[in-house]
């Protein structure tokens, strides 16, 4: 099975330190904050060798450039304090505020231009990969899936894709995954501001421009797909499989008929 149309994104993976800043100006303790990068979401999402689809990594240590977050936000998107409100520099090596508005437009500005370029040379529908600790409602052996974020800097609701998306996706992994506790909508994470999503994705069954509808999936890092993504080369494949098969059954007939499908829009 091949899946050109599907986009990947994993804004968290990485653990590359920006050329601008030394090292040597990170706490000593600043190893042990890596625990909050999203350790291996690269390869836990990665479906290309089966799916043939797209895939775009984040290379850069997520604690110092958030790529999840709205570059024009320096506070959020080029922190000063780790997720738990930890001081990340030494006294007196503090990035100033043009030194971190240099790295947005460097590093994280250009990554959101990737995606969208990526989106409109054919991707039909995006996934945004995370891992999380038990933490906002999401506990051990859990999935929670999302379609939608109600954050501090939105108006209201934010959807990434209609409901039919999620709840046939989760539907399908519930199946396949039947020791993983799968959720939809159900943590905490929904308060959180996700550029990827908010960016990139669209409440419609197909692209619009530059935006996709889109699921982001948060994965339990000490749960059993987790183990499994370490001993494996082809973590969640068959959950990934799935995507293109969203509106059909195995023998190739709708689930649903588009005006069916519409309903679940406005939900």
């Amino acid at each position: 099975m091949r899946l050109k149309e599907l986009l990947v994104v994993i804004p968290h993976s990485g653990i590359v330190i920006p050329e601008e800043i030394n090292p040597k100006s990170l706490v000593p303790e600043f190893p042990e904050m890596l625990k909050n990068v999203d350790w291996y979401t690269n390869y836990l999402y990665d479906f290309r060798d089966i799916l043939g689809n797209r895939q775009i990594n984040f290379p850069y240590c997520s604690l110092l450039l958030e790529a999840n977050r709205h570059p024009d936000v320096l506070d959020d998107c080029v922190p000063l304090y780790d997720p738990l409100g930890k001081k990340m520099y030494k006294r007196g090596h503090i990035p100033d505020e043009s030194l971190r508005r240099t790295l947005s437009d460097k590093y994280l500005i250009p990554f959101h231009d990737e995606i969208s370029n990526t989106i409109m040379r054919g991707v039909n529908f995006m996934l945004d990969g995370h891992s999380t600790v038990t933490a906002k409602g999401v506990g051990d052996r859990q999935i929670e899936l999302m379609n939608f974020q109600h954050s501090p800097l939105d108006e209201g609701p934010v959807y990434y894709s209609p409901s039919i998306f999620i709840e046939t996706y989760a539907k399908e992994l519930k199946k396949r995954l039947p020791d993983i506790r799968i959720t939809v909508n159900e943590s905490k994470y929904f308060n959180v501001y996700g550029h990827v999503c908010t960016q990139h994705s669209v409440n419609a069954l197909k692209r619009i421009g530059h935006r996709v509808p889109a699921i982001l999936q948060e994965t339990n890092r000490s749960s059993t797909c987790i183990r499994m993504a370490l001993r494996t080369s082809a973590p969640l494949s068959a959950c990934a499989a799935l995507l293109p098969n969203l509106f059909t059954t195995r023998s190739g007939k709708p689930i649903i008929s588009e005006r069916a499908a519409r309903y679940w829009m406005y939900r």
